[in-house]
């Protein structure tokens, strides 16, 4: 009567793998997709400081006009300096978000690799289950069925 312990060894060991790889893939699943959302935010974001900076400029162009002063030397050069800076800051931005999504997208990724071989060395202890639940029984059932009815093997 070993074999219905086995095969419950057996059972036990593939519901596990199964569940296992299961969860690892739905956790992946969420970490990508909490990755678009992050990356769809970025977007977002700098959408809003393009606009924004787009409205800094004119401010800064009209500021000199409405005063009466001349549009030369330290006030062209201090405009061109401000959109320098909301350009190099938007490109930062942008290299954060392609850098950040990566990064999150990499991480579930090891994530699932690690459940994997998770997966792999419960496989391989319900395997030595059940060879030894086997091994036991069959050693078991050896003795006692090589032996006759006056206690001398046959």
């Amino acid at each position: 009567m070993v074999w219905p312990m086995v095969a419950m060894a057996g059972a036990s060991m593939v519901m596990g793998a199964v569940g296992s790889m299961n969860a690892a893939s739905k956790a992946r699943d969420a970490a990508k997709a909490q990755a678009r959302l992050y990356n769809a935010q970025m977007l977002e974001e700098i959408r809003r400081k393009k606009r924004q900076n787009l409205y800094q400029r004119g401010e800064l162009r009209a500021t000199p006009y409405a005063s009466g002063v001349q549009m030369a030397g330290t006030v062209k050069s201090h405009i061109r300096e401000q959109g320098m800076e909301m350009t190099r800051e938007i490109a930062w931005m942008d290299k954060h978000r392609r850098m950040a999504t990566r990064a999150i997208k990499k991480g579930a990724n090891i994530q699932y690799q690690a459940a994997q071989w998770q997966t792999a060395a419960t496989a391989v202890q319900g395997l030595s289950n059940m060879y030894s639940i086997y091994s036991q029984g069959t050693s078991a059932g050896t003795s006692a069925a090589g032996r006759n009815m006056a206690g001398g093997f046959t």
